[in-house]
């Protein structure tokens, strides 16, 4: 038998609530926005404008659209550089996998000194 108001305390705190939903999910919520969403759309925003050393000083930056990113992926070295990139992501997390896959069977046997045995 439940002790007396025990029952008013669960159905005030009902989890199927969508109040109550919000109130766990909604500072996750406000955090990612606040930390990745603004910093993001300000990046594509200035990405978008003609930035030199004035600008900064100034808070003044001509609005150029998407010539920044035709003068970029038009330049010979950019694109050799973005293809190196490439190349050494690609290797870089083969070896990694590689290299995990190899140790993963030793860090699965038991030691005598341990005690967290899975």
């Amino acid at each position: 038998m439940n002790p007396p108001g025990v029952r008013s305390v669960r159905r005030r705190f009902n989890l199927d609530r969508p109040l109550v939903r919000f109130a766990f999910v909604g500072p996750a919520v406000v955090f990612l926005v606040v930390m990745f969403g603004y910093p993001l759309y300000y990046n594509v925003a200035m990405s978008l404008q003609q930035f030199t050393v004035a600008s900064f000083l100034t808070g003044v930056a001509p609005f150029v659209g998407f010539a920044n990113y035709t003068d970029r992926f038009g330049d010979p070295l950019f694109l050799a550089a973005l293809g190196k990139t490439a190349v050494f992501t690609v290797f870089s997390i083969a070896g990694q996998m590689t290299i995990g896959m190899l140790l993963a069977p030793f860090f699965r046997t038991r030691f005598r000194e341990s005690t967290f045995h899975v």
